[in-house]
């Protein structure tokens, strides 16, 4: 675990207030990012998506990877729920957007930045698939949610996890190791917790059990 908390510290630090890049408007590709039922207006620039603000001493670019990077620490240092709420946010407009940037470079052949430079770049390789079970910030990779059967389509963090262990279990009995997300949600539904979904939903039964399983490796 104090692994994953280096990581995450250091990308924080090592980026200059959080994502925020002086940039010249016209180096910016605008994108539409559907989340749900919205569509919300956003920027690529540099194969990130992002938003750009005006500031006193010109444009800044947000990188919604770096903002969700920012609320994964305040979450984690505070269990606030409107932080929770903003890095779910941030966890999705980050995957769609970037999705959308590299579908934009796939579909161009270039990443002119909305400029006149139309002189055509190669198409990005894109990264390998994580092997493991989680990534540097704590997040279970598809691979990871096969093993653990977790759902696809929750986005488990194992240090959100921690938090959910600490608010529940700390003090009951030790951790317990290595389980699946079903063994874990019936496990709890029985005696003497009768923990059910109106008490622990799906989601932070996905975290606890990420941050259970947070030494495994493949």
């Amino acid at each position: 675990m104090g692994i994953l908390l280096l990581l995450t510290l250091v990308c924080l630090v090592s980026s200059p207030a959080y994502g925020r890049t002086r940039i010249s408007p016209d180096e910016t590709t605008e994108i539409a990012v559907e989340i749900g039922r919205k569509v919300i207006s956003a920027q690529c620039f540099e194969e990130e998506a992002g938003t750009v603000r005006e500031r006193k001493r010109g444009f800044v670019f947000l990188s919604f990877r770096k903002s969700f990077r920012k609320q994964t620490k305040l979450f984690r240092r505070t269990g606030s729920s409107r932080a929770k709420k903003k890095r779910n946010r941030f966890r999705r407009l980050m995957r769609a957007g970037n999705a959308a940037c590299a579908a934009l470079q796939d579909d161009s052949g270039q990443d002119n930045g909305g400029g006149e430079n139309n002189t055509p770049t190669p198409t990005p390789t894109p990264e390998p698939a994580p092997t493991g079970y989680f990534t540097d910030n704590g997040d279970v990779t598809d691979l990871g949610k096969s093993v653990f059967e977790i759902p696809q389509s929750i986005a488990a963090n194992a240090m959100a996890g921690e938090i959910v262990y600490n608010r529940n279990c700390t003090g009951c009995h030790e951790k317990r190791s290595r389980p699946t997300m079903p063994l874990l949600r019936l496990v709890i539904s029985q005696a003497p917790m009768y923990y059910d979904e109106q008490v622990l939903p799906d989601q932070d039964i996905a975290d606890l059990t990420a941050y259970l399983n947070v030494f495994r490796t493949p």
